[in-house]
C-alpha cells in the first residue's frame, strides 16, 4: 500500500521566522509554507535552502486564511512561487472556478499541472455535496486535489474517504471529531496529511503523530483502538497504550475518537475495521443499547465502557474504569499518574489478552506530564 506523507504547515509574521521554522521543520517528508500572514514577504527568499519538497500557500481571507491584498498581487505571488521552482502551489478550488472574479487562477492551475494543488475549505460543516465538489474539481483538470471540512460526526468522514479512494487527493476532517483523518491518513487514503501548531482546526504538531501515534508505521494490517467520547481528544490513554503496543511489538495504535453518539463510533468503526475502543461516560450508558453482546458485568451495571471486535460482531464490557480513575484529561501528581496507569493496563489486557511491558505506560504518563505540566 501507499503510505500516506506528513506535511508540516509553518507560519511566521516575517520572512526571518518563516525561514527558521521551515529549516526546524526536520519530522516531515514535505513543508507547506504559508506566506498569508508575513509582513516583508519576498518568495525569491522563502525557497533556496529548503531541505524538503515545499508547498508555497498564500491562503486569503476568505478561505480562512491571513492574506488581505488583492488577488491580483496573490496570483504573482503563486506564480513566482512556480517560477521559482516550489514543488508545489495551492490554489483554492473557489478562485479557480470563478473566472470573472479571480481571472488568471484556472490558468495558473493549467500552466502548473502536477504542481497545482487545488484546495477547498469548510470550518463549520461537512458540505452534503462533498462527491460532487470532488468530481467538479478534477474535471476541471485539476491533477490533485485537497479538501477540508468539518465533520459532525465519526461517520462525516466516510465521504472524505470515498474522494480520498479515487486517487490523487489529499483529504482532512478538522476540529476534534475529524482527528482520525490525520493520525488515520493512510487508511483514509489520502496522500498526505498536515500537522502543525494549530493553524487549522485540530492540527497535531508532526513531533507528536510521530512519536505517540506511530504515524509512519500504521498500515493496512495495524490494529485499531479508540477512545471515544467527548472527553476522547484530550484523553491520556492513548499515549499510554500507544507506548504499550511499541512495547509489545504489536503494529496497534489508539486513537481518540470525539463522538457523543455510540451508534456512530459503531458504524465508524465497522467501516474502518476497528479492534476495540474504551468509553467514556458521556456514551457508556448508551453502550447496553447498541447491537454490541453485553457481557454479565455490563448488565449488571447498565453501561459499558469497553468494547472489542469478536469475529463480526462486538462485545462490551464494564470494568468501572471511571471509579478507578477513568478517562483522565489531565495528568496532576503520583497518584493521579498511578490511578490511570492503572486503568490503562486494564483496558490494554481486556483487548490484547496480554499483560503490558511493566514500567512502559507510567513512563510513558511521566514523560507527558513533563512535556505538558499543568
Amino acid at each position: 500500500m501507499s503510505h500516506s506523507l506528513l506535511c508540516e504547515t509553518v507560519t511566521g509574521t516575517t520572512m526571518a521566522e518563516l525561514i527558521a521554522a521551515r529549516d526546524a521543520a526536520t519530522a516531515s517528508d514535505l513543508v507547506e509554507l504559508r506566506l498569508d500572514g508575513v509582513d516583508d514577504l519576498q518568495v525569491a527568499g522563502a525557497l533556496p535552502g529548503r531541505q524538503r519538497p515545499t508547498i508555497v500557500t498564500c491562503r486569503p481571507v476568505w478561505e480562512g486564511g491571513r492574506f488581505e491584498g488583492d488577488e491580483e498581487s496573490r496570483l504573482r505571488l503563486l506564480s513566482e512561487a512556480l517560477e521559482l521552482g516550489a514543488e508545489y502551489v495551492d490554489v483554492e478550488w473557489r478562485a479557480v472556478r470563478d473566472t470573472a472574479r479571480f481571472p488568471g487562477f484556472e490558468a495558473l492551475m493549467r500552466a502548473g499541472g502536477d504542481r497545482v494543488i487545488v484546495s477547498s475549505h469548510d470550518f463549520d460543516a461537512m458540505p452534503q455535496d462533498l462527491a460532487v465538489r470532488a468530481h467538479a474539481m478534477r474535471r476541471s483538470g485539476a491533477r490533485m486535489i485537497k479538501i477540508a471540512a468539518t465533520p459532525a460526526r465519526l461517520t462525516d468522514t466516510l465521504a472524505l474517504r470515498d474522494i480520498a479512494r479515487e486517487g490523487g487527493a489529499v483529504v482532512i476532517g478538522m476540529g476534534n471529531t475529524g482527528l482520525s483523518t490525520r493520525l488515520l491518513a493512510t487508511r483514509f487514503g489520502s496522500r498526505w496529511t498536515y500537522g502543525g501548531n494549530g493553524v487549522a482546526p485540530g492540527q497535531i504538531p508532526p513531533a507528536r503523530m510521530l512519536r505517540q501515534y506511530r504515524f509512519k508505521s500504521i498500515d493496512d494490517a495495524t490494529s485499531l483502538y479508540g477512545v471515544v467520547g467527548k472527553s476522547a481528544a484530550r484523553a491520556l490513554s492513548p499515549v499510554l497504550h500507544n507506548a504499550a503496543f511499541a512495547a509489545a511489538g504489536l503494529n496497534a495504535v489508539c486513537v481518540p475518537l470525539h463522538t457523543a453518539d455510540v451508534h456512530d463510533f459503531l458504524a465508524f468503526a465497522d467501516a474502518l475495521n476497528f479492534s476495540g475502543a474504551s468509553l467514556d461516560e458521556s456514551v457508556e450508558r448508551d453502550a447496553t443499547a447498541t447491537s454490541m453482546q453485553s457481557d454479565e458485568l455490563a448488565r449488571r451495571a447498565g453501561k459499558a465502557d469497553m468494547a472489542r471486535r469478536t469475529g463480526s460482531s462486538w462485545e462490551s464490557s464494564y470494568l468501572g474504569l471511571t471509579s478507578a480513575g477513568g478517562e483522565l484529561t489531565q495528568v496532576a501528581g503520583s497518584d493521579a499518574i498511578a490511578a490511570q496507569v492503572a486503568v490503562a493496563e486494564r483496558q490494554f489486557e481486556w483487548w490484547t489478552g496480554q499483560r503490558p511491558v511493566s514500567g512502559v505506560m507510567r513512563a510513558a504518563a511521566e514523560l507527558e506530564q513533563a512535556s505538558n505540566p499543568i
